[in-house]
C-alpha cells in the first residue's frame, strides 16, 4: 500500500501503451448506501525523525459526478488495515461522531481534500497544541499546521494506523484514491520527501507521467470486484399510442431505479419490451449513450427524418436521482398487452420493472389495435338495452373496440356475426356484409337476424372499432340488472 514516489519503476512506457490500447482504468461505482474504510498502518508512513508532515493531499480519481459528488469523508484513527466495503440501512453519515470530517473540491475530474486546509477552530486537537501551531523548519520558512494534519500526526504516532472512512449518499464513480503525505525536516539539513499510498493495488505512481496509472493485468481485491446484479425498475408513467399505421406506433415511460452498474464499463444500453400474458418479445433495441459526467446521467436522443426506422428516441438515466425516462417512436408494437415488462441492461445491471392499468394511459386502457394481426380480442365500451311500448319491440346497442388475428384473411361478408345479450344469441347471417370500397370496414343495415329483431351494424378493421343497434327485438329484461354483452365473429366453436 505504501509507495515512495522516489524508489517507483519507471511505467511511462507501459502507460503509454495502455493509452494507445484504449485500456480504461479500472472503475468502481459506489451507491446509496454503502461505504469503503480504508485503513493504513502506520509502520508504513515511517516519517524521518526530526520531520513534520506539512502536507496530506487525499485525490478520488475521475470522480463523477463532477458536480457536487454526494458522500461524507472522514480521517479514521485505528481502522483495519486495507479495505472494507460495506452496507448501511441507516440514512445519514455513518461516520457521524468518528475521526476528523473532511471536505475537499473537485478540480479536473478529480476531488481533492488538502489537510492543510482543513482547520476546524473548535477541534481537541487544541487542547494539545498551541492554535495557531507554527512549526519553524531547517531552512528558516515557517508553516501553520491544521487541525486536520496535526490529528493525521496524532493518529500515525500512536502506532495504531490510520486511514479513511467514505460513506456514499447517491451514486458515485471513481478510478481510484490516492493519498500522498509530504514531510519536511525541523531538525539538521533541510529535506523534503513524499509518501504515497493508493487505495487499489490496480495502481501505480509514474514518476515519470507524474501520475497514477492503471497496472495491466493486476488481478483484483475481492472489494474490487463488480459482480453482474440485478435491478429493479418502478414505472410511475407510461404512455402507448397505437397509431393507424403498422409500425408507427410510440411508447413512453418514466419512473425511479434502484441499484448501479460499472459506469466506466458500460459499451451500450439494451432494451426489450415485453407481454407479459404470453411472453412475446414485443420489441428489441441497443442503443449509445453520452455520459455526462457533470450530473451524472446517460443520455440518449435522436431526431427520425422522413423514410428513416423508428426506435429509442430519447433516453435519460439520472444516477444521481436515480430516475429514468424512455421514449420509443415510429416502432411496431404489435401484440403488446397489459401488463408490461421492461428490460434495460446497462452494463454488469439488468434492471427489469412491469407495469399493469392503469398505470398504462392512465384512466384508458392500452390500445387494442396493438392486437390487429396478432390476435382475436373484443372490449366492450358501452351495452344499453330498452324495453319498447309493445312486445317486440325492445331495443339493444353495443359499441366497443375489436382486434382479429389476420384482417386481410377475414372477410366478413362470408361470415355470420353473433350478438349476445345474457343467455340470448341474434344472428347476423353470412352474405350480410358489406364491405367498404377502401379499407377493411364492413357494414349491414336493417338485417333480419335469425332469432327475430333487425340489426344493423358497422365493424371498422382498421381502426378496430365496432357499433351494433338491434331493434325490433324481445329481450329478457330484469328491471335493475343489466346482462353481459358480447360479439361473435363467425361461428362459435363447438
Amino acid at each position: 500500500m505504501k509507495q515512495s514516489k522516489q524508489n517507483l519503476f519507471p511505467l511511462a512506457a507501459f502507460a503509454l501503451m495502455g493509452i494507445l490500447l484504449g485500456r480504461a482504468a479500472y472503475p468502481h461505482t459506489m451507491k446509496p448506501g454503502e461505504y469503503l474504510i480504508w485503513g493504513i498502518s502506520s509502520q508504513q508512513a515511517a516519517i524521518p525523525v526530526g520531520s513534520v508532515i506539512t502536507e496530506a493531499v487525499l485525490t478520488i480519481h475521475d470522480i463523477v459526478p463532477v458536480k457536487n459528488p454526494q458522500f461524507y469523508i472522514h480521517l479514521l484513527d485505528n481502522p483495519l488495515e486495507w479495505v472494507q466495503k460495506g452496507n448501511t440501512s441507516e440514512s445519514g453519515n455513518a461516520f457521524q461522531g468518528h475521526g476528523v470530517p473532511l471536505k475537499g473540491t473537485v478540480v479536473n475530474g478529480k476531488w481533492v481534500c488538502r489537510l492543510s486546509q482543513v482547520n476546524n477552530g473548535a477541534s481537541s486537537i487544541w487542547t494539545v497544541y498551541k492554535n495557531p501551531c507554527i512549526i519553524k523548519l531547517s531552512n528558516g520558512s515557517k508553516v501553520s499546521l491544521s487541525s486536520s494534519l496535526l490529528e493525521l500526526i496524532d493518529y500515525i504516532g500512536n502506532g495504531g494506523g490510520f486511514g479513511f472512512g467514505i460513506d456514499f449518499e447517491s451514486i458515485c464513480s471513481f478510478t481510484q484514491i490516492t493519498l500522498d503525505i509530504t514531510t519536511k525536516t525541523f531538525l539538521g539539513t533541510f529535506e523534503q520527501q513524499t509518501f504515497s499510498f493508493a487505495m487499489s493495488n490496480l495502481y501505480s505512481y509514474d514518476e515519470a507521467l507524474k501520475r497514477w496509472i492503471y497496472l495491466d493485468g493486476t488481478k483484483p481485491d475481492d472489494w474490487e470486484q463488480d459482480l453482474p446484479s440485478a435491478g429493479t425498475l418502478t414505472i410511475n408513467r407510461c404512455q402507448v399510442t397505437a397509431r393507424s399505421v403498422i409500425g408507427q406506433d410510440t411508447m413512453t415511460v418514466s419512473g425511479r431505479f434502484t441499484g448501479a452498474p460499472n459506469l466506466f464499463w458500460v459499451p451500450q444500453i439494451e432494451l426489450s419490451v415485453i407481454s407479459v400474458l404470453d411472453g412475446k418479445m414485443v420489441y428489441t433495441e441497443s442503443c449509445g449513450f453520452t455520459w455526462d459526467k457533470v450530473r451524472n446521467q446517460f443520455t440518449w436522443s435522436r431526431r427520425l427524418v422522413n423514410n428513416q426506422p423508428g426506435g429509442i428516441t430519447s433516453l435519460g438515466f439520472d444516477f444521481s436521482t436515480q430516475t429514468f425516462s424512455l421514449t420509443l417512436s415510429r416502432v411496431d408494437l404489435t401484440g403488446l398487452s397489459s401488463p408490461i415488462r421492461l428490460n434495460l441492461t446497462i452494463g454488469s445491471v439488468s434492471y427489469t420493472g412491469e407495469v399493469d392499468e392503469p398505470i398504462i394511459n392512465g384512466s384508458g386502457r392500452i390500445p387494442i389495435r396493438l392486437m390487429r394481426n396478432y390476435r382475436d380480442e373484443l372490449r366492450i365500451s358501452k351495452a344499453a338495452a330498452a324495453k319498447g311500448r309493445t312486445a317486440g319491440t325492445d331495443q339493444l346497442s353495443i359499441t366497443g373496440e375489436i382486434a382479429v388475428a389476420d384482417v386481410a384473411g377475414t372477410n366478413l361478408a362470408a361470415l355470420p356475426v353473433s350478438i349476445t345479450w345474457g343467455a340470448q344469441t341474434f344472428t347476423i347471417p353470412e352474405g350480410s356484409f358489406t364491405k367498404a370500397a377502401k379499407g377493411n370496414v364492413y357494414s349491414c343495415l336493417n338485417v333480419p337476424a335469425a332469432e327475430g329483431g333487425m340489426v344493423s351494424c358497422k365493424i371498422d378493421l382498421d381502426k378496430c372499432i365496432f357499433s351494433v343497434v338491434l331493434k325490433n327485438a324481445v329481450l329478457d329484461l330484469v328491471p335493475g340488472t343489466a346482462a353481459d354483452a358480447n360479439l361473435q365473429i363467425g361461428t362459435p366453436a363447438p
